[in-house]
């Protein structure tokens, strides 16, 4: 198989009826960049059908503004009945209707990518409905994920991906971390794997360019294609809904156990000091605890900004993000958190303050790598 011209094919010539195509590559392609650690040595990866619903909602966020809806593909009468452009439209538009009538995000386009860490952190069912129907719109996109990976490939045969099974049902799988025997997962080639990994920016842009084009082309939608790319490139605040972290951080400080700026080692102040993405969020979306850090506010704002660290600076990195997660250690509420987010995205399943700063490290530099982001070097 070449695997970088079946995504060129498969993204401009394939017969396509809606975006699902386009969101699937995407999905894949942002999941092989954020678990760029995951080492892959069988044929297959097994991707739970879970994690590519949940991309999917962020990324149909923004088409599904309850005042303004952008068309995903024709709307169609059939047998006297409206059919929708993607059959998960009415859940998901009901869903952000909900969270923005609760004054909860405002209308932000890349809402998004926000709601799951809200579902989450809603412990007291504060928005009645909220989880109730965050998980039913799960549940229509898993069904309607599996529509693209069905008929995607050439021929009639549409073989480029095999059919979703339980995972302990799938030979010749790698399983990605913290799937279940029991979770439906699509087994997606190795090769297709690799070739996301390796030109991740290049085909993260083909399918953003030829999802707008295929949104500005269409009839029924008065939505231009540059209109539809600006709605795909909606990135949520870096400093959104971090109130919670934000002060579990600063707990830390008053009890001592974090002082100083990992990057500038400047002191830190409990009421000044910024909560920093290691990963930029321009670059990939991730409020997981491994990814987050408290950073002297002039250097994140002027440095630091949305760059990430320098391969030259990889030991001193990998030694401080230790000596920051070892703090992390101390604050019984942080340190269970870290531990299931190392779980969520390593697979590490007991707390190993070294392991996961060299994980957390290479990641970021393969992150970097992939794709082509700007450095900065840390002070010494």
């Amino acid at each position: 198989m070449n695997a970088r011209r079946t995504l060129a094919f498969l993204l401009r010539q394939e017969t396509k009826t809606n975006t699902y195509k386009f969101a699937l590559v995407r999905a894949l392609n942002d999941l092989a960049l954020g678990y760029c650690a995951l080492r892959v040595p069988e044929p297959y990866i097994a991707i739970p059908l879970r994690k590519i619903a949940e991309l999917w909602l962020s990324y149909y966020w923004a088409f599904c503004d309850p005042q303004k809806p952008v068309l995903q593909g024709p709307v169609t009468v059939r047998d006297g009945v409206v059919r929708q452009d993607i059959s998960f439209r009415r859940s998901l538009t009901d869903l952000r209707h909900l969270v923005e009538s609760h004054g909860l995000l405002g209308s932000d386009p890349a809402g998004g990518y926000l709601v799951h860490q809200m579902v989450q952190v809603d412990a007291r069912h504060t928005v009645p409905r909220l989880a109730l129907l965050y998980q039913q719109v799960l549940k229509d996109l898993m069904v309607a994920v599996k529509k693209p990976i069905e008929y995607s490939g050439v021929g009639e045969s549409h073989s480029l991906f095999l059919k979703p099974e339980k995972l302990r049902g799938l030979q010749q799988v790698t399983p990605f971390p913290e799937s279940h025997p029991t979770d439906t997962c699509v087994p997606v080639p190795a090769e297709i794997w690799s070739e996301l990994q390796e030109n991740s920016i290049l085909i993260g842009a083909l399918t953003l360019q030829e999802w707008a084009k295929f949104v500005g082309e269409m009839r029924q939608e008065p939505c231009t294609t540059g209109d539809a790319f600006n709605l795909l490139m909606v990135t949520p605040s870096e400093r959104t809904s971090l109130s919670y972290e934000r002060n579990q951080l600063r707990v830390l400080m008053l009890e001592g156990l974090l002082d100083r700026c990992p990057w500038s080692r400047k002191p830190l102040k409990p009421d000044d000091f910024d909560v920093d993405h290691l990963i930029p969020m321009s670059i990939l979306p991730i409020n997981e605890w491994w990814n987050l850090l408290p950073a002297d506010p002039h250097f994140n704002r002027h440095v630091k900004r949305d760059r990430m660290v320098n391969v030259q600076d990889q030991e001193v990195v990998q030694r401080r993000l230790q000596h920051l997660f070892e703090a992390y250690w101390e604050g019984e509420n942080v340190s269970r958190q870290v531990e299931q987010d190392a779980l969520k995205r390593f697979g590490l399943t007991r707390w190993d303050t070294g392991r996961l700063a060299a994980e957390v490290t290479h990641m970021s530099l393969q992150v970097a790598d992939f794709r082509q982001a700007e450095r900065f070097r840390v002070l010494v």
